[in-house]
């Protein structure tokens, strides 16, 4: 597997448009990450080959939000300002 790779697919297409379902991308030996279009909102995918997280974006306070700082503060060498 290239772990150079970066594919960008907007509704299951690698192709470059609005999205009106999801946009994923791919990258890596087998990382991705998923922005879902949900009937409740938007939903956030983070994750390798077929394992990963799935989080709410909806929102300011958002289950994604609260992750992003829990990683923060557990893993300060990683923090992106």
């Amino acid at each position: 597997m290239n772990s150079k790779r970066l594919i960008l697919k907007v509704d299951g297409e690698e192709r470059g448009s609005r999205p009106k379902r999801n946009v994923k991308v791919i990258f890596g030996p087998h990382h991705f990450v998923d922005i879902i279009k949900h009937k409740d909102g938007i939903k956030f995918v983070l994750g390798i080959t077929h394992h990963g997280v799935m989080m709410d974006a909806s929102t300011v306070s958002s289950q994604l939000e609260e992750f992003i700082w829990k990683s923060r503060d557990e893993n300060p060498e990683y923090i992106f300002d």
